[in-house]
């Protein structure tokens, strides 16, 4: 506690804080590159935390240490404002983010040395590329593989698989919206479980399912308000117990469809989304889609099925508000009033 309220007070004081633990010791850095700060002094096995701002980062990020934000849904939000890159050419590295949100291009990227475990909770990512190289070579498809990467209640704005042969990603119980996927995937072990996926065009941006190769989905809810053939899954693509939302010939070409359910409104499937994520949506669905549309675990479909049902709430004590009275009372008491959020 002593820890949380020294972070929380330097919080009070500069706008931007990194704090780097390292075992028993724990450093502080400020600014906008206290980020970048902490993470060259970092070491395998560290954990780094960062107060609400815009952080900025440049490199790649490929230590097996654990970054944490203040939570997406927080009132101030932690921001990396600069590209990210991710590489984990290590098997034995283990990468933890989590409550941060992304505002610039994300780049998951292979290698061909390894590929270590990257774990991503909690994350907002306006951009997210699982690409072979950052710069998309086209001449590198299939160069090596990526992070055995899995993502847990995640909002992701738009994420494609351009070019890349190889990824190994889950998401679960997670918000998707402008998929691209790429007929290079191949027969590749990435999988979208329990999540929603926005499929639809509004204000130029959206994607097509007809794009999804390979892609494999379970207990999904989709929503594709275009209602023709080239809005259709592929099928290479595999679904199972999925509902799909304002498209009837979603599913038409997949081989493997009886599981698989249709739906008319969204306005009939959710109690408060609809069609626009924003900032707290839970994805919540309504009473009689809870137990209407069930998935293979007999949980309902969506974001609040499953053994992940979708939560902001970071798994760590945030520092949410600090206040400290101007001056002691007659009796030389100091009163300080702190509000602790997570878990």
């Amino acid at each position: 506690m002593v820890a949380l309220l020294h972070v929380g007070m330097s919080m009070a004081q500069n706008e931007f804080v990194a704090s780097l633990q390292h075992g028993n010791d724990i450093s502080h850095y400020y600014g906008q590159g206290a980020l970048q700060a902490a993470y060259s002094a970092s070491q395998n096995g560290d954990v780094i935390t960062l107060s609400a701002g815009r952080f900025t980062f440049s490199g790649t990020f490929d230590k097996g240490i654990t970054i944490r934000g203040a939570g997406i849904d927080a009132e101030m939000r932690t921001y990396i404002s600069d590209e990210f890159e991710i590489q984990a050419d290590d098997n034995s590295l283990s990468m933890e983010l989590e409550g941060i949100w992304f505002n610039n291009y994300v780049y998951l990227v292979n290698s061909t040395k390894g590929n270590g475990q990257l774990k991503v909770i909690k994350c907002g990512f306006d951009n997210l590329r699982i690409w072979p190289t950052k710069n998309n070579n086209y001449n590198a498809y299939g160069l090596g593989t990526g992070p055995i990467s899995r993502f847990y209640n995640c909002i992701i704005n738009a994420m494609d698989f351009v070019q890349n042969t190889n990824p190994n990603c889950n998401f679960v119980n997670s918000y998707i919206r402008a998929l691209e996927g790429s007929r290079y995937l191949g027969n590749n072990n990435s999988a979208f479980v329990n999540c929603v996926v926005d499929g639809s065009y509004r204000n130029g941006y959206g994607s097509r399912p007809s794009s999804y190769f390979y892609l494999n989905f379970r207990n999904c809810i989709f929503y594709i308000d275009d209602n023709y053939n080239g809005y259709a899954l592929p099928s290479t693509a595999t679904a199972y117990n999925c509902l799909g939302i304002g498209n009837e010939y979603l599913f038409q070409n997949l081989y493997a469809n009886s599981t698989n359910q249709l739906a008319n409104g969204i306005e009939t499937i959710f109690a408060t989304y609809k069609g626009t994520y924003e900032k707290g949506e839970a994805f919540k669905l309504t009473e009689q889609a809870k137990t209407q549309y069930l998935g293979s675990d007999g949980t309902q479909v969506g974001m609040q099925g499953g053994m992940y049902p979708y939560s902001s709430t970071v798994q760590y004590p945030v520092i949410t508000k600090l206040e400290t009275d101007a001056h002691t009372t007659k009796e030389g008491v100091l009163n300080v009033k702190v509000q602790i959020d997570g878990k």
